[in-house]
Protein backbone atom coordinates (compact mmCIF):
# COMPACT_ATOMS: atom_id res chain seq x y z
CA UNK A 1 0.00 0.00 0.00
CA UNK A 2 1.38 3.23 -1.01
CA UNK A 3 1.63 6.38 1.94
CA UNK A 4 -1.13 8.70 1.74
CA UNK A 5 0.78 11.68 0.45
CA UNK A 6 2.31 9.55 -2.49
CA UNK A 7 -1.45 8.59 -3.41
CA UNK A 8 -1.93 12.52 -3.09
CA UNK A 9 0.49 13.49 -5.12
CA UNK A 10 0.01 10.72 -8.30
CA UNK A 11 -3.42 11.49 -8.51
CA UNK A 12 -2.48 14.91 -8.66
CA UNK A 13 -0.44 14.17 -11.28
CA UNK A 14 -3.46 12.63 -13.05
CA UNK A 15 -5.88 15.64 -12.71
CA UNK A 16 -2.48 18.32 -12.82
CA UNK A 17 -1.36 17.93 -16.60
CA UNK A 18 1.70 19.91 -15.63
CA UNK A 19 4.62 19.36 -18.33
CA UNK A 20 7.07 18.68 -15.82
CA UNK A 21 7.42 15.33 -13.96
CA UNK A 22 7.41 14.85 -10.13
CA UNK A 23 10.52 13.15 -9.06
CA UNK A 24 11.83 12.57 -5.65
CA UNK A 25 14.28 15.00 -4.63
CA UNK A 26 16.57 14.42 -1.58
CA UNK A 27 20.28 14.69 -0.83
CA UNK A 28 22.54 11.38 0.87
CA UNK A 29 19.22 9.38 2.22
CA UNK A 30 20.07 5.92 3.08
CA UNK A 31 17.86 4.76 0.23
CA UNK A 32 15.69 6.42 -2.60
CA UNK A 33 12.48 5.22 -0.94
CA UNK A 34 12.92 6.79 1.87
CA UNK A 35 12.70 9.95 0.26
CA UNK A 36 9.46 11.84 1.18
CA UNK A 37 10.13 14.78 -0.60
CA UNK A 38 8.63 15.48 -4.40
CA UNK A 39 9.74 18.17 -6.49
CA UNK A 40 8.05 19.67 -10.27
CA UNK A 41 10.85 19.33 -12.35
CA UNK A 42 10.84 21.94 -15.52
CA UNK A 43 9.64 21.09 -18.68
CA UNK A 44 11.94 18.78 -20.36
CA UNK A 45 14.32 17.30 -17.16
CA UNK A 46 14.20 13.78 -15.90
CA UNK A 47 14.07 11.84 -12.87
CA UNK A 48 18.02 11.08 -11.31
CA UNK A 49 19.00 8.66 -8.80
CA UNK A 50 22.65 8.91 -7.63
CA UNK A 51 24.64 6.86 -5.56
CA UNK A 52 27.62 7.64 -3.48
CA UNK A 53 29.81 6.98 -0.48
CA UNK A 54 29.43 9.89 2.50
CA UNK A 55 32.29 11.05 4.51
CA UNK A 56 32.12 7.74 7.11
CA UNK A 57 32.59 5.60 4.11
CA UNK A 58 28.38 4.49 3.42
CA UNK A 59 26.29 4.51 0.22
CA UNK A 60 23.99 7.30 0.12
CA UNK A 61 21.63 8.09 -2.96
CA UNK A 62 20.80 11.85 -3.95
CA UNK A 63 17.18 11.94 -5.96
CA UNK A 64 16.08 14.68 -8.49
CA UNK A 65 15.66 16.42 -11.27
CA UNK A 66 18.50 16.47 -14.36
CA UNK A 67 18.52 16.52 -17.90
CA UNK A 68 18.29 14.19 -20.23
CA UNK A 69 22.05 15.10 -22.23
CA UNK A 70 23.41 14.88 -18.79
CA UNK A 71 22.42 11.52 -18.20
CA UNK A 72 23.12 9.82 -21.70
CA UNK A 73 26.46 11.57 -21.64
CA UNK A 74 27.60 10.20 -18.71
CA UNK A 75 26.02 6.97 -18.59
CA UNK A 76 28.75 4.57 -19.15
CA UNK A 77 31.57 6.52 -17.04
CA UNK A 78 31.90 6.99 -13.06
CA UNK A 79 30.26 10.50 -12.80
CA UNK A 80 28.49 12.93 -10.39
CA UNK A 81 26.00 15.16 -11.08
CA UNK A 82 26.39 17.13 -7.63
CA UNK A 83 29.63 18.25 -9.06
CA UNK A 84 28.84 19.09 -12.22
CA UNK A 85 26.21 21.29 -11.48
CA UNK A 86 28.52 23.14 -9.16
CA UNK A 87 26.82 21.81 -5.85
CA UNK A 88 30.29 20.04 -4.06
CA UNK A 89 33.62 20.24 -5.77
CA UNK A 90 35.12 17.82 -3.18
CA UNK A 91 32.53 15.14 -4.37
CA UNK A 92 34.51 12.68 -6.34
CA UNK A 93 32.92 9.22 -5.53
CA UNK A 94 29.83 8.73 -6.81
CA UNK A 95 29.17 5.43 -7.99
CA UNK A 96 25.80 4.96 -9.61
CA UNK A 97 23.69 7.64 -11.82
CA UNK A 98 20.61 6.42 -13.25
CA UNK A 99 18.01 8.30 -14.72
CA UNK A 100 14.27 7.69 -15.73
CA UNK A 101 10.90 9.57 -17.32
CA UNK A 102 8.22 8.89 -15.04
CA UNK A 103 6.49 10.21 -12.34
CA UNK A 104 8.53 9.21 -9.37
CA UNK A 105 10.22 6.48 -10.93
CA UNK A 106 13.49 7.62 -9.34
CA UNK A 107 11.90 5.71 -6.07
CA UNK A 108 13.98 2.50 -7.23
CA UNK A 109 17.32 4.05 -9.19
CA UNK A 110 21.14 2.28 -8.33
CA UNK A 111 19.32 -1.10 -7.70
CA UNK A 112 16.79 -0.17 -4.57
CA UNK A 113 13.76 -1.84 -4.48
CA UNK A 114 10.69 -0.13 -5.11
CA UNK A 115 8.54 1.43 -2.43
CA UNK A 116 5.51 -0.90 -3.22
CA UNK A 117 7.48 -3.73 -3.43
CA UNK A 118 8.73 -3.02 0.23
CA UNK A 119 5.77 -2.61 1.40
CA UNK A 120 4.31 -5.67 -0.48
CA UNK A 121 7.47 -7.59 1.42
CA UNK A 122 6.44 -6.30 4.59
CA UNK A 123 3.24 -7.16 4.60
CA UNK A 124 4.07 -10.79 3.88
CA UNK A 125 6.44 -11.17 6.92
CA UNK A 126 4.21 -9.59 8.68
CA UNK A 127 1.62 -11.93 8.54
CA UNK A 128 3.26 -15.04 8.59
Amino acid sequence: MISKEIRLLLFLCSVNGSAGLYCLSCVDGVSPRHCHTVRNCSNGEVCFTESHYSENGEIVFDTGCGTPETCHSRRNTRYNLKSAHGVDPHYHHSECLECCSSDLCNNQGCGQPDIEYVLTSRSVLDYK
